[in-house]
């Protein structure tokens, strides 16, 4: 997350509506762990909106990948 624009550009100062002086600056951190992690991670959109056919859709996509998962992966 304090890689996301969000956090590194600042945004989230506008957000937060402090008049704090000493809020942190997320431009320069680096969490190699985080990152690490971060590396082998599902990501998946948000849909705060979405209707119950969109998410269906996306539930039978993922059945789908995982139910072949041993033939994809072995096409790797």
């Amino acid at each position: 997350m304090h890689q996301q624009p969000f956090f590194s550009e600042g945004h989230y100062r506008k957000v937060l509506r402090s008049d704090r002086e000493d809020l942190p600056d997320y431009s320069q951190v680096r969490l190699p762990v985080t990152e690490a992690a971060n590396q082998s991670l599902v990501k998946l959109p948000a849909f705060p909106n979405a209707d119950r056919e969109l998410l269906d859709q996306y539930a039978q996509a993922f059945e789908k990948v995982i139910s072949h998962a041993d033939a994809i992966l072995a096409r790797a």
